[in-house]
């Protein structure tokens, strides 16, 4: 009897196991897959996205990596981040009691697609801090007080491999790319908002830098230190309005640094 017992416990432990794994498995295959970049009309001109906005309290960098500083700040959702895809960038969201811009320096896991998480200042300016959460609208617009880019240089690197970082870009940053003797290499975008590359050529450096909508701008004599922020005389012009206010395009070109992940 003992032994039966035993055995019909084994079985049942056994059959719940395999009823949650499955679970699990279903679970896993239903969630929709977060994608590395977003879609070309992501960025059409005009376009605006919403979703529901809740608030934090702004005490970093975040995942974008970028100095602290900024007030006005927002996280997007999992969706929208992808690889960093718009760290620095600002967007104008809209709700029940006005509107504010503020810039993109962190992801939010748990938004939903189209959501915003906004520091509690920048929540304050477009509903009630009472409210918790809003549904709010938004587009992308130029950042205001992005007059002067900047070139950033992490210290160490591995095996020659360089890591950069552009900051107040004023416009979402697509790409940037270094010459060398063969023409532009590409560096790679990682998740934490760097650009990186090996074997890049000695400085004074050229940079093409790339934004969303694939207006170039080229900065020549580049020098930066490890660990030290160098200012760009380049500009980008501000946010198009509409497809034919776009100044220039171009299809990427060059070819593509290796990296260390």
């Amino acid at each position: 009897m003992r032994r039966f017992l035993t055995t019909t416990v084994a079985m049942l432990c056994l059959l719940g196991a395999t009823q949650s794994s499955a679970r699990k498995s279903k679970a896993a295959k239903s969630k929709a897959p977060v994608a590395d970049t977003l879609p070309e009309n992501f960025f059409a001109p005009g376009s605006s996205y919403s979703g529901k906005s809740t608030f934090y309290r702004n005490r970093g960098s975040g995942a974008c990596a970028l100095p602290s500083g900024d007030t006005f700040t927002a996280a997007v959702s999992k969706h929208q981040f992808a690889r960093s895809a718009l760290c620095g960038s600002c967007v104008e969201a809209t709700g029940p009691s006005g509107s504010v811009i503020a810039r993109v320096t962190d992801r939010c896991p748990g938004c939903p697609s189209g959501g915003l998480d906004l520091s509690r200042e920048a929540f304050a300016k477009v509903a009630p801090l009472s409210m918790g959460r809003a549904l709010v609208s938004w587009k992308f617009t130029a950042c205001p007080g992005d007059t002067q880019m900047s070139l950033h240089r992490k210290g160490k690197s591995a095996r020659g491999q360089i890591s950069l970082q552009v900051r107040n870009h004023a416009v979402p940053l697509r790409g940037v790319e270094v010459q060398t003797d063969t023409g532009w290499l590409a560096l790679v975008r990682l998740p934490h908002n760097r650009f990186v590359g090996r074997n890049l050529p000695d400085a004074p450096w050229s940079l093409r830098l790339t934004d969303v909508w694939n207006r170039s701008t080229v900065d020549t004599g580049i020098v930066v230190a490890p660990d030290s922020v160098t200012r760009l005389d380049a500009r980008f012009a501000s946010i198009p309005l509409a497809p034919d206010t776009l100044l220039s395009s171009r299809a990427p070109s060059g070819q593509s640094a290796t990296i260390d992940q």
